[in-house]
């Protein structure tokens, strides 16, 4: 998988093409090359729910070249870590 890594976030590159069951080991893999980001001060399952919100809406057609890849943030408001975790739980059972 291709990515960047920035001071404030990480860049899964066209990351659509990940299934959800290999998203993990994909986050160590990058974890384990770049243990000072602060990315994985996340927990692996909230990264996972954040990247599978950004599958399900590439998946539906929406925005389309936003979508495609995903920026894992270092820091999210709680509002929108809270809609993570929603909408990754009701999307879990539909992405591949």
């Amino acid at each position: 998988m291709r990515y960047k890594v920035y001071a404030d976030h990480v860049k899964l590159i066209d990351s659509y093409l990940v299934p959800k069951r290999k998203m993990e080991r994909e986050l160590i893999g990058i974890r384990n090359l770049h243990p000072t980001s602060e990315v994985f001060d996340r927990s692996f399952r909230s990264l996972k729910a954040e990247w599978l919100c950004h599958n399900a809406l590439y998946a539906i057609g929406i925005a389309r070249s936003k979508t495609k890849d995903a920026d894992l943030n270092v820091y999210l408001p709680w509002i929108v870590n809270a809609a993570y975790w929603l909408l990754g739980a009701l999307a879990w059972p539909f992405i591949k």
